[in-house]
């Protein structure tokens, strides 16, 4: 969410004019900044503007929980507001949330939704269809570092020497959702029978890090909360990125952003079909898609691939080809604009 705001920023920058309020404190203060957000966007909205009153403005929330606090502000000062939503923002179950936040929602101009599936979310919240479109998030193409010093720097890191092991990648926050503990148990063990040098290598943090590190074994590596250039070093070093990810009730994936970034890396992605992966990652064109918690067709993917090199680079083609041709920037900024525009005609009618 962090990453698409930003990214988002920048690209509408690009294009109109844009304020930004944002927060570069902790987590503890996080709920000030609802009170920093509302004043320093009434005092935006208060100032005198040609370009406000010749072109309108519109207020976009970045997620659904500052859709109240978009709702206030724009009918205070006549303003359209958009709200972009998650996934999460959306199905939050707390009483208070469940009753302030989609009461938002319903009023608000447009909802960008980040994925048909989270759009099915919005719409059970009685969002008005036409009120509710979907743009996907866009990723940005960065230079990879070549493969061979890239699994070198990793080596050292992880204290193994890759060599010509087959690595399987995966990046994302150690929660129940993401599978990684269940990937390492169920299938990892399947993998190595069958290709013994396989090396899986995760690249997260998050409150399932002590179980993982239970189930690890010598064909599993945790670079934990590493930088950039670390994750630059691990897809250029990868041969298969795995999301293992799991369908839990109350508990959705919006729409899988390193799944998109893999395969503008050239990675093939092998991933289950939970909630909106199958959106981002297209069966056969960058990757593949395989049944979630199967561990038998999730290793069977895997191990076909791995053995089948020319296939790997044939979908690694695909995958960057695909992520160029949907979720580049260029697409998602005027698209963005398209659905601002959406809410500066709710707000004239």
């Amino acid at each position: 969410m962090q990453r698409l705001a930003r990214e988002l920023h920048l690209a509408l920058a690009a294009r109109v004019p844009v304020r930004a309020a944002l927060w570069g404190g902790g987590q503890a203060l996080l709920p000030l900044f609802g009170l920093l957000a509302a004043l320093r966007a009434a005092a935006w909205l208060a100032r005198p503007s040609a370009w406000g009153r010749r072109h309108g403005e519109v207020l976009l929330a970045g997620d659904a929980l500052l859709a109240p606090l978009g709702l206030l502000l724009g009918r205070l000062f006549g303003r359209g507001v958009a709200c972009v939503a998650h996934g999460l923002d959306v199905t939050y179950p707390h009483p208070l949330y469940r009753w302030l936040v989609p009461a938002a929602l319903r009023r608000v101009d447009v909802v960008v939704a980040i994925s048909q599936r989270t759009r099915a979310l919005v719409l059970e919240q009685g969002v008005a269809p036409e009120r509710c479109v979907v743009v996907w998030p866009g990723v940005e193409a960065e230079p990879l570092p070549a493969r061979e010093p890239a699994r070198r720097r990793l080596s050292a890191r992880l204290g193994v020497d890759l060599g010509d092991r087959p690595v399987l990648a995966s990046v994302c926050r150690l929660v129940p959702r993401k599978g990684v503990v269940w990937f390492v148990e169920a299938v990892m063990p399947r993998v190595v029978e069958r290709c013994p040098g396989a090396l899986y290598v995760h690249m997260g943090e998050g409150p399932e890090r002590p179980a993982l590190e239970r189930v690890a074994g010598t064909s599993t590596r945790l670079l934990g909360g590493a930088g950039d250039d670390v994750r630059a070093d691990l897809y250029a070093a990868a041969d298969l990125f795995v999301m293992p990810y799991r369908s839990l009730v109350g508990d959705v994936e919006g729409f899988g952003l390193v799944a998109a970034e893999a395969m503008l890396a050239g990675r093939p992605v092998v991933a289950t079909a939970v909630d909106a992966l199958p959106e981002v990652v297209r069966d056969w064109v960058g990757g593949r898609l395989v049944p979630p918690e199967d561990p038998a067709a999730l290793a069977a993917a895997i191990l076909a691939l791995l053995a089948d090199p020319e296939a790997r680079r044939r979908l690694g083609e695909g995958a960057r080809a695909d992520a160029e041709a949907r979720f580049g920037w260029r697409r998602v900024g005027d698209e963005y604009l398209a659905a601002i525009a959406g809410a500066l005609r709710g707000a004239r009618s």
